[in-house]
């Protein structure tokens, strides 16, 4: 089963239209892209500890990705 977070983050880190569009709102952009209510409120509230472990339980190397983008 695919989780629908983990491609939003691993294609922020690879489509700059993307991450741009998520700079600009986060929680917008993980909206549009199909994203749940629930991981919506992760990237809406830079829960980036919650994140790392959702990259890390499908066995995805977090060292140097962007987990959170906006401040």
């Amino acid at each position: 089963m695919s989780d629908k977070l983990v491609e939003y983050i691993l294609e922020i880190n690879a489509n700059p239209e993307l991450l741009e569009k998520h700079m600009d709102n986060p929680a917008e952009s993980a909206s549009d892209y199909g994203l749940p209510a629930e991981d919506v409120e992760l990237i809406a509230n830079d829960d980036k500890e919650a994140i790392k472990k959702r990259l890390e339980s499908q066995n995805y190397d977090v060292k140097g990705m962007m987990l959170a983008l906006h401040s």
